[in-house]
């Protein structure tokens, strides 16, 4: 650590301005990195409670600490905020560069609630570079790099990156950019989209007397069809007797439309999503995955009990919670938007996780009653989480397999179970994470041989509440 000494002749790296309440973080933050190892000199921070003899001008230290630090690091907090000395110190580092050209001021972000107020960043503070140590995995990732900007301002040209001694360590992540700037790295993006691998190739259209669905004769199951008066649209042949749509017809003909010259022409494209959606229902129907009226699709229980699912990750994920007592009774499960989305000419099923309940395990409760179930039960979620779920709907879309093959008639709908992912060479510096299911998915692709145990397990043994 510093010492008084040391720290009042010398320059020193960082000048950490904070709170009085927040002394105990900042002693942590400063420790950490005055004994982070490098090649060279140890960083230097200066710290009030270490570098203030008692009858010392405080003032004159911060004014001091201002203009002899290469950086400065403003704690910032809703203490903070609310003290005339904070913002005695956060004017004094503004005033000579107001537009922190120099990059030398830094915002650290400390608590979202301190004394019973709620952090609101100023605005005059709101486009400087930020690092947030508000919890402990940010916190982590923040110091790293903050000491990686610490050395950058100590380097000479053409002196090697500084990296841990450990073989198996990461280096350094990129220093601080400006706030408006991404880090110059590598980064790969998973998204939310199943590639479609194969489309039927035709769509058969043929004319009917029929103006509503509801109007269908109840008892009897009819192929995926959708109405576009005064024909229905269907991938199977309407005419042929083993499809059952014949009874429907009013006039036995009908007409083959390859499903290519939709593509072309957005008016008729836009009939072939709603085809694409029904007939994903009745194949996630055959399996016991029900949709709602808002295309949110979740697995049901067929022994009145809980419903657990072992899938890629190498991981049991219970997917049903019944008669929860924190929703009078209800069932809560898992459950994802699924619907066809077209990007130019990629067409791809998009997944969009979230909750359903229903009143006995398979009958949903739908509009403002859900909306308000949804704020008793739905934790909030950060984006790990949430790729994980889709991962998770992935897999039990394609029922564990690289792909999930719909067959219609003599035609097939192939969806591939991993998700579209795009490469960029700037992103978030050190903000990473590691998912086992999407390695298993990728290494499956690449023709590796991996043993599944993916399938349904329904537990009859009470559950905890979630």
């Amino acid at each position: 650590m510093s010492t008084p000494t040391a720290a009042a002749t010398s320059r020193a790296d960082l000048f950490l301005c904070h709170h009085a309440h927040d002394s105990e973080w900042a002693r942590s933050v400063a420790a950490q990195i005055e004994s982070t190892k490098f090649p060279g000199r140890a960083l230097c921070v200066r710290l009030d409670p270490w570098d203030i003899d008692p009858g010392q001008n405080r003032l004159a230290h911060i004014e001091e600490g201002l203009l002899n630090s290469h950086f400065v690091m403003i704690a910032l907090s809703a203490d903070l905020l609310a003290s005339d000395l904070g913002w005695l110190q956060m004017t004094a580092a503004l005033a000579t560069d107001p537009a922190n050209r120099q990059g030398r001021l830094i915002i650290g972000l400390v608590c979202s609630y301190s004394s019973g107020r709620r952090l609101e960043i100023p605005g005059l503070l709101a486009g400087l570079p930020q690092l947030d140590f508000r919890t402990d995995s940010m916190a982590k990732r923040s110091v790293k790099r903050l000491v990686a900007t610490l050395r950058q301002g100590d380097e000479e040209p053409g002196a090697p990156v500084p990296a841990f001694a450990s073989r198996r360590s990461r280096p350094l992540p990129p220093p601080l950019q400006k706030r408006e700037d991404a880090d110059p790295i590598a980064e790969r993006l998973i998204s939310n989209l199943l590639p479609v691998r194969e489309l039927p190739l035709n769509v058969w259209s043929a004319p009917t007397a029929l103006r509503q669905k509801k109007d269908l004769p109840r008892g009897i199951s009819y192929p995926p069809f959708v109405l576009q008066p005064p024909n229905l649209l269907s991938f199977e042949e309407p005419c042929s007797p083993e499809s059952g749509l014949h009874a429907l017809l009013s006039a036995p003909r009908q007409t083959r439309i390859p499903l290519a010259q939709w593509m072309s022409r957005p008016c008729e494209w836009r009939w072939a999503m709603p085809l694409l959606n029904e007939t994903l229902r009745r194949c996630m129907g055959s399996r016991g995955i029900l949709c709602d009226r808002d295309g949110r699709f979740f697995v049901t229980s067929q022994t009145d009990s809980s419903v657990h699912v072992r899938w890629s990750s190498g991981h049991e994920r219970q997917l049903v919670w019944p008669r929860v007592q924190k929703l009078q009774g209800l069932w809560a499960h898992e459950a994802a938007r699924l619907r066809f989305e077209t990007l130019g000419t990629f067409v791809a099923l998009s997944v969009t996780p979230g909750w359903a309940f229903t009143t006995n395990g398979f009958t949903p409760v739908e509009g403002e009653p859900r909306r308000a179930l949804l704020q008793t039960w739905a934790p909030p979620e950060r984006n790990k989480a949430i790729l994980t779920r889709t991962l998770l709907w992935a897999d039990l879309i394609t029922w564990g397999r690289p792909e999930l093959v719909i067959r219609i008639g003599s035609q097939r709908l192939v969806l591939a179970r991993n998700p579209a992912q795009v490469r960029a060479d700037k992103g978030i510096g050190d903000d990473f994470t590691q998912l086992g299911a999407l390695d298993v998915f990728e290494r499956v692709d690449r023709g590796e041989s991996i043993t599944s145990e993916f399938g349904l397990v329904e537990h009859t043994e009470p559950e905890p509440e979630k």
